[in-house]
């Protein structure tokens, strides 16, 4: 299995790739400032965040993944 993403760096750190290569996953990213590599996921992700996930608050990271599974399930 391939992750492909972009170079953010909430997705380059250690914590996140380190997390994916222990899983067998291979990383794979888009080149520096091309948006367009990856602009499907880009905006699939940029609909979570503002339809879902700024609109709300969250108790804890439990409420935070079953309001997700709802929103998914969608």
């Amino acid at each position: 299995m391939i992750f492909n993403t972009d170079q953010g760096s909430q997705i380059t750190g250690q914590a996140f790739t380190g997390t994916l290569k222990e899983a067998g996953i291979k990383v794979s990213m888009g080149g520096k400032g091309r948006a367009l590599d990856n602009i499907m996921v880009g905006r699939h992700w940029r609909s979570v965040k503002y339809e879902e996930i700024y609109l709300k608050e969250y108790a804890d990271v439990e409420a935070l993944r079953k309001s997700l599974r709802t929103y998914f399930y969608f």
